[in-house]
């Protein structure tokens, strides 16, 4: 089977995948032509019951039913020198998380929030993501290890799923300390409107295409540029556009790599930029959250016993977070720092043995 890039996941998901260390084996694309087509009904419906509060159980039914069609077109162009062009549109879908769909509520009050209620919860009449989608790529193969890749998309976005904090009325709660009813209540909402458009591009060459003193090492990279924008209905903001929260504008994802003599050697660094993190603000505030730009290196290294007493027995050392990045976010402005974290690396260590 031919390889391929790695799929593109800005244009469908807000986080991006990171690329594989090792290179790919891979042949080159036969010279045919195959068009694809399919036409995809969907219909589905969720419900759920019961909501917490306090130490009461109060029956909470809630659910809703859709049916969906979903077009599609695939094709696909072999060119001379392995290269190859292909062509995607149609109509996708995405149903919510789970949990997003919970019909429960979680209330309180506390004297660290004033008196002020506050709570989060689900919302199971939630319409699935929905979006019609061009895509259109180039790829050029180089013998069975490497590849270069561009890709350019866009979604047309009917309905999105966001997060948004709006000011609540407690009333029916009645809780004792409490000095408002008003306060902030957290859910998932849809959105009707938005688009999401860029450019992807992907590498991956194992460096003895250069020479032959390079034999085993490699680099696998890829970027992406996005933009994107939902319209979002709110009190405090109007009828107003925002980037869809969760996907940055620029993403990067690079790695090297050793493979020889059964040493495994891998180093890989990913990049993205600020990103909206959530839409809304405690009380009357109508202010965004930003998940600052940060960059996170994870490395692995690995060793295979080829002969000898402990032939099959592989030894791994994965370190997650290697320079210890920070989780940061800000609000409105990036002068206005809002949470600073750090998490710390995360060693692990394994073994195992190939019969």
């Amino acid at each position: 089977m031919p390889c391929a890039p790695p799929a593109s996941t800005a244009s469908s998901s807000p986080a991006l995948a990171r690329p594989t260390a090792f290179p790919i084996r891979c042949q080159s694309p036969k010279t045919t032509r195959k068009p694809q087509s399919a036409l995809t009904a969907i219909r589905s419906s969720s419900s759920n019951t019961l909501s917490f509060v306090g130490f009461t159980l109060l029956p909470l039914t809630d659910g809703k039913s859709y049916t969906d069609v979903l077009p599609s077109l695939n094709l696909s162009w072999s060119l001379a020198q392995d290269q190859s062009l292909r062509l995607g549109a149609g109509r996708s879908m995405a149903r919510p998380r789970l949990d997003q769909l919970n019909a429960s509520r979680t209330v309180g009050v506390t004297s660290a929030s004033g008196g002020t209620p506050f709570g989060n919860g689900g919302n199971a009449q939630l319409d699935p993501w929905r979006a019609d989608y061009l895509d259109l790529s180039w790829e050029r193969y180089f013998g069975k290890q490497a590849y270069v890749a561009v890709q350019g998309f866009y979604k047309d976005l009917k309905s999105y799923i966001y997060d948004q904090t709006a000011p609540f009325d407690f009333s029916r709660y009645q809780f004792p300390g409490a000095t408002t009813n008003i306060g902030p209540f957290t859910s998932p909402l849809n959105g009707q409107g938005g688009r999401l458009d860029g450019v992807e591009l992907a590498l991956s060459a194992p460096l003895s295409m250069l020479t032959p003193a390079l034999e085993g090492f490699g680099v696998v990279a890829n970027a992406s540029l996005t933009n994107s924008s939902i319209t979002i209905k709110d009190a405090r903001f109007g009828d107003g556009a925002v980037p869809l929260p969760g996907l940055s504008k620029r993403v990067v994802n690079l790695t090297a790599y050793y493979e020889r003599d059964g040493f495994s050697t891998r180093i890989s660094q990913r990049y993205r930029s600020d990103y909206v993190g959530t839409i809304g603000g405690l009380g009357s505030q109508s202010i965004l959250t930003y998940v600052s730009a940060d960059k996170v290196v994870d490395m692995q290294l690995g060793y295979e016993f080829g002969s000898g007493a402990l032939k099959g027995l592989g030894l791994l050392l994965q370190v997650n977070n290697l320079t210890d990045s920070a989780f940061r976010n800000y609000i409105g402005q990036s002068d206005r720092q809002s949470t600073y974290q750090k998490y710390g690396r995360n060693l692990l260590l394994g073994a195992s043995w190939k019969l």
